[in-house]
């Protein structure tokens, strides 16, 4: 048995990390159970284990499983800061502002700190398509702590980022991408964010230049020090799409169905791959799968490619 959350949270990214996630999830879900009499001994112990399966399902990118397991902890301990911030930020992930807005009211009950407090305030505005709030808000979170954070600054780059792809201005267009650009910078000078946050940023500047083959390398730096993100795994896929690199999305696309098998994408990218290898039973496993998940004309129509050579 899991006699503690810390060891309950090591021994699920050990076996994540290793690629056997669905394995991991069922063991860790029964481990959890086993130790049902703690919701009521020790609720506050019982609850971070709630929350430490939320976290695996939350970072391999199963929001929903995240959101149960979440509202399961409150449900054990309702004064859980980390499970109320985990639920508050799986609802922004799922783009439902109006149920994330009551936890961020609890956010301010159970005295978050002022300035990660105004940040979780600036992502709701983000997420409700209200950007120059959000940034009023980051630049007075930056103003009550002058230690600039990476979080609060990569939020603000964000905001920014969110701003430039709403206007066809050139001026503005400009303006946001220089001031990108110097918060990119700032990250960069941040030693926590050096290795991380900043390679994204300036990833993702790359992508706005075009610089293709430049923002995939910024990408894989960043997943050196976060190895099993799926939304990076998501960007270089992408990029290793859009450049053609067959050898490299084949692993990229591989290397994400070990955090989550039924991603569309990946399983999109592995049933296309096949396909032009004329591996018409794997391609129909893997198109299937991206079908299921993925209402697109893409896998859709590979699928009925890969039919007929099989009919």
């Amino acid at each position: 048995y899991i006699l503690s959350p810390e060891a309950f949270m090591l021994l699920g990214w050990t076996w994540t990390l290793s690629g056997q996630v669905p394995i991991a999830i069922q063991t860790l879900d029964s481990a959890l159970r086993a130790h049902e009499e703690r919701a009521q001994t020790d609720t506050a112990q019982y609850s971070s284990m709630l929350s430490s399966l939320a976290n695996i399902h939350d970072r391999t990118g199963n929001k929903d499983e995240a959101a149960r397991y979440f509202e399961q902890a409150l449900a054990v301990n309702t004064n859980s800061l980390h499970a109320t911030l985990g639920l508050y930020h799986t609802k922004i992930a799922q783009h439902k502002p109006k149920e994330a807005a009551p936890l961020l009211a609890r956010l301010k009950e159970l005295d978050l700190p002022e300035p990660e407090y105004l940040r979780e305030e600036a992502n709701l505005m983000l997420s409700k398509g209200n950007i120059e709030q959000a940034c009023k808000l980051l630049y007075e979170s930056m103003r009550v702590d002058p230690n600039e954070t990476p979080e609060t600054l990569f939020t603000l780059f964000s905001a920014r980022l969110a701003g430039l792809r709403k206007t066809s201005d050139s001026k503005l267009v400009k303006d946001a991408k220089q001031e990108m650009t110097r918060l990119a910078s700032r990250l960069q000078k941040n030693p926590v964010a050096r290795t991380y946050h900043a390679p994204i940023a300036f990833g993702i500047l790359n992508i706005l230049e075009q610089r293709y083959l430049e923002a995939r390398d910024n990408f894989r730096f960043a997943q050196r020090s976060t190895p099993d993100s799926p939304s990076l795994l998501e960007r270089i896929l992408l990029l290793d799409y859009g450049l053609v690199d067959t050898m490299s999305a084949n692993d990229t696309a591989h290397a994400l169905l070990r955090l989550n098998p039924d991603h569309p994408f990946a399983n999109y990218v592995l049933g296309s791959l096949a396909a032009q290898e004329e591996r018409w039973i794997a391609a129909r496993e893997y198109l299937q799968k991206a079908c299921k998940f993925w209402e697109a004309a893409q896998p859709y129509g590979n699928l009925a490619f890969v039919e007929l050579q099989l009919n």
